[in-house]
């Protein structure tokens, strides 16, 4: 997760996939949700002083998915 202005990361943020599972980002906006069966997904991203986003993500049996999210500040 980055702020989509400066091009950094955004730490202690949260995406939340629903059902999918949710994740808390490291200081570099990194972060992993594991075990997600395959499915389509509506997540949403938040950090406090950002707007939230939301996209939906799809994910594949036996694949890695990237789901990138860039936030804009309030």
């Amino acid at each position: 997760m980055s702020d989509g202005r400066k091009k950094t990361g955004i730490g202690d943020a949260t995406v939340d996939c629903a059902s999918g599972g949710s994740a808390t980002t490291a200081s570099d906006g990194l972060y992993s949700i594991t075990n997600v069966p395959a499915a389509t997904y509506a997540c949403t991203a938040s950090a406090t002083g950002y707007r939230s986003k939301s996209q939906t993500v799809t994910v594949t049996s036996g694949q890695t998915t990237t789901a990138n999210f860039a936030l804009r500040e309030r």
